[in-house]
């Protein structure tokens, strides 16, 4: 019994995991899941109206990086409502199974960088010597139109810095679930002290200012 206690109050005392700083970790996860979905459905359903805005964040220059989005965009409808459920019911299999499609989300945002980049730096080229580069990297229409209007070096900045932001964005919402996923798997979510329950502070936040907290943090918290 007394381990149990002392456990519970390691912790309560432990730092408070938020996401962005001001969010409850479940809270947080949950959010990322539900944006998921809206930027899949988005992704999928209006592609031909925003796909220009939608390709410098996240990549589609080329038939095997718009591929590879599709099918993340298209799978990810499915999977993110599976995390969605699994932060609302703290069931640590279906977050499980979100956290491995957001490393595999991952994993297809390099591939389709790798094929863009070296497609929007020939961009110039579709102009100088069009049948040289069909000969070379096979017929695109949106690289070529990109060329037409006279926009290489401005596309090329705008989606190395977007997408650059939107990448690494996601690694941080990845490391969130993923750390979300180890408090599900190690730890029981809701802790009893003495008759009082207390909360994981990954379930919670609280603010810095108040008195308790202050009092609890200095070893004054005559609460319990």
């Amino acid at each position: 019994m007394r381990a149990h206690i002392d456990h519970t109050v390691a912790v309560n005392k432990r730092e408070p995991s938020m996401c962005c700083m001001c969010v409850p970790l479940r809270l947080g996860v949950f959010f990322t899941a539900l944006l998921s979905i809206f930027l899949s459905l988005l992704t999928i359903v209006g592609k031909a109206q925003f796909g220009d805005y939608l390709r410098i964040f996240g990549g589609g220059y080329t038939l095997y990086s718009r591929v590879v989005i599709y099918i993340i965009c298209l799978t990810g409808a499915v999977w993110s409502v599976l995390g969605a459920m699994g932060a609302w019911k703290n069931q640590e299999g279906l977050v499980t199974i979100y956290w491995r499609y957001q490393q595999l989300r991952l994993v297809g945002w390099v591939f389709a960088f790798c094929c863009d980049i070296p497609a929007l730096m020939r961009c110039n080229n579709w102009i100088l010597d069009i049948n040289k580069e069909i000969e070379h990297s096979g017929w695109n229409p949106i690289i070529y139109q990109i060329a037409l209007e006279g926009r290489c070096e401005s596309e090329f900045a705008l989606f190395a810095i977007c997408s650059s932001l939107m990448f690494w964005l996601y690694v941080y919402f990845t490391s969130k679930t993923g750390e979300y996923v180890a408090y599900l798997s190690s730890e029981v979510p809701r802790f009893i002290y003495k008759d009082r329950p207390t909360l994981h502070p990954a379930f919670y936040t609280r603010s810095m200012g108040e008195a308790a907290y202050a009092a609890q943090e200095a070893g004054h918290d005559k609460t319990f």
